[in-house]
Formats: C-alpha cells, structure tokens, sequence
C-alpha cells in the first residue's frame, strides 16, 4: 500500500536505517533519505509526506516507546529524534561540528565530574559486589550508577512525584545516555548520504566497511 505513495527507492534503503539501534530507533540513514526525497519532489510533497513521515517515526509508535521504556526507564528519546530531524536538513560543516561536540563535550563532563569518595560501597548504588567493570584512577569517572550521568539522575527524576526517591537504575541506563545517540544518528546520516552518491556498490561498500573499522579505533 504504502509503495504507491512513495518511490521504491526510498524504502528499499530505509531498512539501512534499522541497523543504527537495536532498538528501533529511527537512524540517520533514514533521516538523509527522508531528507533527500523531500528536496527531490517538491512539486509531490504533500502526497508523498505523509508515508515518508510514518515510516521514519513507525520505531516511535506509543506500544514501541513503552516496550523502550520498560528496558531503558529514564531514556528520553523524543527530543533526540526531533534534534536528529533537524540536522538532517543542516549543512554537513554543521553535523560535524555538532558530532565533535557532543562527543568531546560528553566525554569532558565525565571527566569532570568528581570521584565518589574513597570506599565507596558501589552496592548501594545496584552495582554488584562481583561487578567486573568497576575501574579505578581515570577511568573510575566512568563506572556504573557513580558517574556524571547517575548524578544527573538523582538530581533530575526527584524533582518529580515519586513513591520513593530514586537512587539508582539497575542497568545503568540513565537520561542523558540519548545524548551520544543524537551522535550515532548521525554517523547514520553521513552513512545514508554516502549511499546516495553516484560510486559503485562496491566502492560504497568499501567506504562503508573503512568507516567502521576507523570508528571501531578512535571512536
């Protein structure tokens, strides 16, 4: 049904698009193509709008996002993809520099987030006894439920009405991890506006493949 609104091309690379989050999390890859065949047809966007807008937001459907919410309490996702869906439609000078700031701003603001005191019992906070990824020295600004973003948390979730103060969440899961998502979204993007380039497959299959091993390294 839906293929008689939209070109078959758009939706055959859409399922690019559901390799960026286990989730279901609308990807970058989609966003360039919703972007691009807004700019190509024009004249036809009110017809063809409405199936590119559903299927873009289909992973944020109200069953989805409480299926999200029972796994990932505190994500916020809405925000994200809104952000997403307006960097689609900026330059590419502004994605990068978004991308560089978010991942060395949030990196820095982990780093700069103090230590939790000496001996402290990381089971108060849900982490295990055995837990094996506690660090200690640099990398202890990034343990579970004792980070920048757990503080964040036990700040933000009381300011609501709770049964109970909220101390901690047992998978670590926390409202500020959407933020380095808008980031992945973005390699997403960039992925989707390779495809659409007009190289071979197989160079764009190369591309793709170098790109994965660099951010795999650096990233």
């Amino acid at each position: 049904m839906i293929n008689s609104f939209a070109p078959r091309a758009f939706y055959a690379r859409l399922s690019v698009g559901t390799c960026q989050s286990a989730a279901g999390r609308v990807s970058g890859a989609t966003l360039a193509l919703f972007n691009a065949e807004a700019r190509r047809t024009a004249k036809g966007a009110k017809r063809q709008s409405f199936p590119c807008f559903f299927a873009a937001f289909a992973p944020f459907a109200p069953w989805r996002l409480r299926r999200e919410r029972a796994a990932r309490p505190a994500r916020a996702a809405w925000p994200i993809v809104i952000a997403a869906f307006v960097l689609a439609f900026a330059s590419l000078r502004v994605q990068a520099v978004v991308f560089t700031v978010i991942l060395v701003g949030f990196w820095a603001a982990f780093a700069l987030y103090p230590l939790p005191a000496p001996g402290f019992d990381y089971t108060t906070v849900g982490v295990p006894a055995d837990w094996p990824h506690l660090y200690s020295g640099f990398l202890a600004h990034f343990n579970k439920n004792s980070n920048l973003a757990w503080g964040f948390d036990v700040w933000f979730l009381n300011l609501f009405p709770r049964e109970r103060p909220f101390l901690f969440n047992r998978g670590g899961w926390s409202t500020l991890s959407c933020v380095p998502t808008l980031a992945t979204m973005i390699l997403g993007l960039w992925c989707g506006e390779w495809l659409k380039t007009p190289r071979t497959n197989i160079d764009k299959l190369k591309g793709l493949v170098v790109a994965g091993v660099l951010c795999i390294k650096f990233l």
